[in-house]
Order: C-alpha cells, then structure tokens, then sequence
C-alpha cells in the first residue's frame, strides 16, 4: 500500500542487463516512481533503506552486496512507450491534400501486388470524396429553390420532411457506392460520384418546372425560346443617333426608368434583397447544423454510456470529446443542413406572399436565390 505522497512499501526490483550479462536484486523499505519530467518517457526510481545483490552470470563467484539509505535510478521507457511518443502516422482520412496527392503519386510503387490496390483505391476514393461532398452541398442549395416553391402550401415541416427524404435518398447511393469502390467492383471516382450524379438530373427538372406556373415541363419551350431570340434581337437592332439621344435626354431627366428600360431592378434593392434572402438561409441553416450535430451526437453518446458509468468519466472530459468530434461530421451534417435551409427559407419566402412580390419586381425565382448559391459556395 502507498503512502500520500505515493511511496511503496516493500519494494523489490530485478534488473537484467544482457549486454554485461549481469542481474541486480534490489529489496527496498520504501520506493517511489514517477516519470522524469523531461518527457522523455523514462522513469525514475526513488528507493530508500534499500540493499543492492549484484551478480555476474558468467562468474557466480562475483557477487556483492550494497546498502543505502536512499539512492535515485532512471530506468529507460520501453520501446512501446516511446512509440507512443512519436505522432503517429496520418491515415488515409487524417492526411491533408498535398499528403493525399503524395500517397497517390507513391502508392502504386509499393510492392505486394494486394496491399497496393488497397492503398491505391483508399487514396483516390478519399480523394474524389473531399470533392465530391461539397459539391453535394451546393447541389443540395441548388435543388432547394425548387422544392421549397413545391411546398410553399404545405409550410416548413413539410419541407424539413422533404429535404430529409432527399439527403436519406442521397446518403444511401453515397454510402454504396463508396463501400463498392473501397472494395474494388467499380471505379473510385464512380464511388465518389455516383450520388451526386443521381441529383443533376433531378435538380434540372425542378429548374425547369418553375418556368410553368402548373410546376410541369410543359409542351411550349419551342415558342418560349423563339420569344427569346426576337426580344435579343431587338436589342441588338441599330438605333439612330436621334433616337439614341432622346433616350439618353429621357434618362438623364427621369433616372427612375432606366432599371425598367434595361430589364432590370436597382443595385440598391437588390443588394436588400440579397441580404434579405441570405440572412434567412443563414439562420434555418444554423438551426439545421445544429439540429444535425444534436442527432449525431445523441447516437455517438448512446454507444458510449456504459464506458461513461464504469469509468465515471467526468461531464467536461465528454464536452471536449464531442468538441473534437464535431469537425469530423461536418461533411456529413453540412450537405443536409444547406438541403434544409435552401427549402424551409424559399417555403418561407412562397408562404409569406414575399417570393410573389419579388417576382412582381421583375427578379425571377433563380435569382432571388442567388445568395443561397453564393454563401453555399462559401461554405463549402
């Protein structure tokens, strides 16, 4: 048993040295270890009333006893121990970009035929993913222009409900895919890749669709496109320089109709707008981040619960844990998030009548949405 300031009772010690062929049995009243504070990982052994046997093993007759009343050791860390000490080295999910790009490049020169494609495969897999999830994300800001006008009627948890269907949908193609790649039955980029492929196609359907008030692609993109080039080229049609000067007279008189003339709405209102717009997105993104994180955290601690009780681990150790938990789930919980804001901020644009007042303005839906695009891109 220890006293308080951590001494041992009854102490005894067997030291082997193989390169001198010599052993030391030492039997000590009292001793004391503690690692040396240098940090090299080696301890030291503080004996007190202590007697020292020293014996050569290739000359038993060479035996001899010493006794002191306190003397000081340092027994060297064990080679495990100074790994320990060492940065370990990064894997494949822990290397930074230029590390990756390097793992690719000498990856394939490693010798055995198997562990090489595994090497080969983890890193390229890693590195079409560190693309390919956030390009998810701003295809996930994308598709929620047109969802969110879908479910202007049915309110924000019929769109909360709706993006969490989306990313389920995306999750499970991503996470197939990926375990596909990793065990070499499809490409890794096609691993990568393949989930967000599957929303291209969707989301070009919902851009599409809000060109008809019914939401359908309907039967007139021929007249609507024919539309376009007539309006294009009558601008592009000369003007007499009388003509140029009493439209330049006019503007100079009356400067409130040159954003109706140009097709267009003031940098002023627009800059409002775009704030407008952007600091919704920002806070139900917030909420949807947060809401996200809570889930995985919730499922983490419910594997951990019985180490926390038998271990009595204290609330704070848990606190930082999650804390360095938390980046690592970013490129999980973020594409999800941008779903759920981009759908309940639009939703609530449409239900509010405010998405109708904008367009009554002359900016279409497209680019009233802009800013979620934009800070999406930011983000990721």
């Amino acid at each position: 048993p220890g006293q308080v300031d951590g001494r041992l009772e009854g102490v005894f010690v067997h030291y082997t040295d193989r390169l001198e062929r010599r052993e030391e049995l030492i039997l000590a009243r009292q001793g004391r270890i503690r690692p040396r504070s240098d940090g090299s990982g080696d301890l030291r052994v503080d004996l007190w009333d202590a007697a020292a046997y020293q014996l050569d093993t290739d000359d038993p007759e060479d035996y001899t006893i010493q006794r002191f009343e306190h003397q000081s050791r340092t027994q060297p860390a064990p080679a495990f121990v100074r790994a320990f000490q060492q940065p370990p080295n990064p894997g494949i999910y822990d290397m930074t970009t230029t590390e990756l790009l390097e793992e690719i490049r000498v990856a394939p020169s490693e010798r055995d035929a198997t562990i090489r494609a595994i090497r080969v495969r983890a890193a390229v897999l890693e590195f079409h993913m560190r693309l390919a999830l956030p390009t998810a994300c701003l295809l996930f800001a994308m598709l929620a222009v047109p969802l969110g006008v879908r479910q202007a009627r049915s309110g924000k948890g019929a769109g909360f409900a709706v993006s969490i269907g989306v990313f389920l949908v995306y999750y499970v193609v991503f996470m197939s895919t990926r375990n596909l790649a990793y065990d070499g039955r499809i490409p890794p980029a096609l691993g990568a890749w393949s989930a967000n492929l599957l929303l291209i196609p969707w989301f070009l359907y919902g851009t599409l669709s809000l060109r008809r008030p019914g939401g359908g692609l309907g039967l007139s993109p021929v007249f609507r496109l024919l539309s376009t080039i007539g309006r294009g080229l009558r601008r592009l049609a000369p003007t007499t320089r009388v003509e140029a000067r009493e439209i330049e007279d006019e503007e100079r008189t009356h400067p409130e109709v040159i954003p109706h003339r140009h097709g267009g709405t003031a940098s002023r209102i627009i800059s409002r707008l775009d704030a407008y717009v952007a600091a919704q997105y920002l806070r139900v993104l917030a909420l949807a981040l947060t809401a996200c994180y809570l889930l995985y955290i919730i499922v983490e601690l419910r594997g951990l619960l019985d180490d926390v009780f038998k271990t009595a681990t204290p609330a704070v150790k848990i606190v930082q844990y999650f804390g360095y938990y938390a980046p690592g789930m970013l490129p999980y919980t973020l594409p999800v998030a941008c779903m759920t804001g981009g759908i309940v901020a639009i939703t609530v644009l449409a239900r509010n009548g405010e998405l109708t007042a904008i367009k009554a303005g002359g900016v279409s839906v497209r680019r009233a949405a802009a800013p979620l695009i934009v800070l999406t891109t930011l983000l990721c």
